[in-house]
């Protein structure tokens, strides 16, 4: 066989090899990273060494992302994460609406109540 016909991995071929070791890295520490934040209320409630509800931590994945963007690729990959999640172009109404549409079901539920018989709260439950 010459010299030739042998066929040599280009750079490229490299590039994407380390592109896709990477992101496998990367995920294997995300999933166990998200799990461990998100089940460290349970797990520390079942220890019985700190009174917690024992609930689960929703915001577990969001934080291992952050870790893992910053820990693997730096500001660029936390900054290139939070683009992507925060692509909304809203006008002024829609933010308007989304901060104040629950605060005036709250406040309608709670007149609803009263207005159906329900005690007027004390000052220690408010």
């Amino acid at each position: 066989m010459s010299k030739s016909t042998l066929v040599y991995p280009s750079d490229l071929q490299y590039d994407v090899a380390n592109r896709i070791m990477h992101a496998l890295r990367s995920l294997a520490v995300f999933f166990p990273l998200a799990f461990l934040l998100s089940w460290y209320p349970y797990l520390l409630g079942k220890t019985h060494l700190v009174h917690t509800s024992g609930g689960i931590n929703p915001l577990g994945p969001a934080v291992a992302a952050l870790i893992v963007a910053g820990g693997f690729y730096g500001w660029r990959g936390i900054r290139e994460l939070l683009a992507r999640c925060l692509p909304w172009h809203a006008g002024w109404s829609d933010y308007l609406i989304a901060i104040l549409l629950p605060v005036l079901l709250v406040m309608v539920a709670a007149m609803v109540n009263l207005l159906l018989g329900a005690p007027h709260p004390t000052t220690a439950q408010l």
